[in-house]
């Protein structure tokens, strides 16, 4: 194994360009691992949409989300290439909602023909070696508690649990409409309406207003990590810009002009990922977030989507019961990883 750069003096950027040949004794191939080119989209979009179907990206949302990210987020990816094919990728990210400058999240994924052959070791060691540079305190990784090979590895490089989420998932063709259908006109009795993000197109205070919605509401999400309020720029990059960011099905609660509740679907291929479902707190336990759900689900159905999921922290409660009770089945548990550095 060997491990080429340009100079014992290299700064940060000539360190992210390390790259790592090695030579697979046990299949007789040759595994290169390079930083990361703009050619590459289409290759790692497919690793990471075999890896996870239920969330599949395209190479051009993948394009899309780089071209977004925010200038302060330390971001850094490597593919692993046999053959001329890229069969793995490892990559180190930070997101603006939930920012710290010295934590960093990590990924490494390889496809499952190929795995078992070191290649995945070598993808995190290149990245590894990058990260130290930026002066970590810690890496975080999210993994399912049932891919136990991955946890494994993660275990060994020194990683530990210090939390998880629950994935969730409601078949749309299942779910029973008739225990709620008297929730909106309850609601409209009270003066407040589910209306669209898209719906809502005549605000001029639209997006001014979901922003500070969320940001509201942001701060109530229970998590081992604090929520970093995003500042409007931000927030029109990486939510109203994403290709994911789905305008017809985003709802909101609105009471006299103002948005009290929000309940967001994200587009994942023929499926619908919950992002967020949030409500002031001086209208809570009034059924809003309830009903913002069904309206989704409702939603989905006229649309054609299949599947809906939902990822919540095991200490949401709360909407841990809202989901059980609208018929989400719980998946494995999302285990929440960190390596810590002294």
């Amino acid at each position: 194994m060997q491990i080429l750069t340009r100079s014992a003096s290299s700064t940060i950027i000539d360190a992210l360009g390390f790259k790592l040949t090695t030579f697979l004794e046990r299949t007789k191939t040759m595994v290169i691992i390079r930083p990361f080119t703009p050619d590459d989209y289409p290759g790692i979009a497919a690793v990471s949409s075999i890896i996870r179907p239920d969330m599949p990206i395209t190479g051009d949302q993948l394009r899309q989300f780089d071209e977004n990210r925010d200038a302060m987020v330390k971001f850094g990816r490597w593919v692993a290439e046999v053959d001329g094919h890229i069969v793995g990728i490892s990559f180190h990210t930070q997101f603006t909602d939930m920012y710290h400058p010295r934590k960093l999240w990590v990924m490494v994924r390889v496809l499952p023909e190929h795995r078992r052959q070191g290649i995945g070791a070598a993808l995190y060691t290149v990245m590894e070696n990058s990260v130290q540079l930026l002066d970590p305190l810690a890496l975080q990784v999210a993994i399912r508690e049932d891919e136990t090979e991955n946890v494994r590895f993660a275990e060994v490089r020194g990683f530990y649990e210090y939390s998880r989420r629950w994935e969730a998932l409601l078949d749309v063709a299942t779910f029973d409409p008739t225990p709620y259908a008297d929730l909106h006109a309850r609601l409209a009795a009270e003066g407040i309406a589910i209306r669209s993000y898209a719906d809502l197109v005549d605000d001029p205070q639209r997006d001014q207003k979901f922003h500070a919605l969320q940001t509201e509401v942001d701060q109530d999400v229970p998590l081992p990590d604090p929520i970093t309020p995003q500042t409007f720029e931000q927030f029109q990059r990486e939510i109203l810009q994403s290709s994911r960011f789905f305008p017809e099905a985003t709802s909101f609660a609105v009471h006299k002009g103002e948005y009290v509740a929000m309940n967001a679907l994200n587009k994942a291929g023929d499926n619908l990922w919950l992002d967020m479902t949030g409500t002031k707190a001086a209208y809570r336990r009034r059924g809003i977030a309830l009903a913002l759900k069904v309206w989704g689900i409702e939603f989905a159905r006229a649309h054609g989507y299949k599947t809906i999921g939902v990822t919540n922290d095991v200490a949401n409660t709360g909407m841990l019961a809202i989901n059980g009770q609208l018929g989400f089945v719980r998946q494995p548990a999302m285990l929440q990883l960190q390596k810590v550095w002294e």
